[in-house]
């Protein structure tokens, strides 16, 4: 699906740091928390597992990994819950969602939403010196955009 190669495509020296370009080509790839890092996130849980299954087959590590932790220091009561955050119930017919769990010391279930009695917080509204985010309707962002562009600031 993915390959990674440390060469790069084109040569590219720039002059000094821009962080208008730096955020401009982030969005261009997903954002911040877009699609290239949650693919990576997802490739990362793979291979951890796999790391984990050839540590177990040498003896060296049980799950959960890593298997020193105290699990008198855990959270037990939530260890197992899959808390569903998506719309519909599709995601809760996974394997994470119902049934025993790989390390064999719990059962897995699901949730829509948080199970804990904490109020949820308010929605926070990012920088927009960082995101370029703002409340602004979508004319004036673009005209707020091209002014910032052309004097090279946030």
């Amino acid at each position: 699906m993915f390959l990674h190669r440390q060469e790069l495509q084109f040569t590219s020296t720039p002059e000094k740091p821009d962080a208008v370009y730096t955020r401009k080509l982030q969005e261009v790839l997903g954002g911040r928390y877009g699609e290239i890092t949650i693919a990576m996130q997802y490739m990362f849980q793979g291979w951890n597992m796999a790391a984990v299954a050839e540590l177990q087959e040498e003896g060296a590590e049980k799950l959960p990994a890593p298997s020193n932790f105290p699990q008198s220091e855990e959270h037990t009561e939530v260890s197992y819950q899959y808390l569903n955050f998506s719309d519909g119930a599709h995601a809760g017919e996974g394997r994470w969602a119902k049934g025993p769990s790989p390390d064999g010391n719990g059962e897995f279930t699901c949730h829509d939403g948080p199970t804990t009695s904490a109020p949820m917080p308010p929605p926070t509204r990012p920088d927009s010196r960082f995101y370029g985010t703002t409340e602004l309707p979508d004319a004036l962002e673009k005209v707020a955009g091209a002014a910032q562009d052309a004097q090279n600031k946030e």
